[in-house]
């Protein structure tokens, strides 16, 4: 997942334990993250009447977590017009805002996105 910085790393992190999605993010992969941003991430809260922290205790925070993992390797230069996502969720790419793309880490890549996928 695309960090802004260290608080923004070790929040976003902390998501993972309490949704029990740890494991789709750490499988061997290939996988994609479309990573939400800060700003987005803060939006996402606003909407659904919370804060950043309370998202941690948000009911549909496994889905909207699993909504953004692909399973494969999807690269800017090849990417599909639709990816299927870990949630089921079929999501259409081109209508995604991009802010930096083909982070490499070590099971896939991450492309940095400025929304949350619903």
């Amino acid at each position: 997942m695309t960090m802004d910085g260290p608080t923004d790393a070790a929040f976003r992190l902390a998501f993972f334990p309490q949704t029990g999605s740890e494991e789709e993010y750490m499988q061997d992969g290939p996988i994609t993250v479309f990573a939400p941003n800060d700003d987005a991430l803060g939006d996402f809260a606003k909407a659904q009447g919370l804060s950043k922290v309370d998202l941690m205790n948000y009911d549909g925070l496994k889905d909207v977590i699993l909504n953004h993992v692909a399973v494969g390797k999807f690269e800017s230069g090849s990417m599909p017009a639709q990816v299927t996502m870990a949630s089921g969720k079929v999501v259409d790419t081109a209508g995604l805002s991009y802010k930096k793309n083909d982070i490499k880490v070590g099971n896939g890549l991450i492309q940095a996105i400025t929304t949350v996928i619903q």
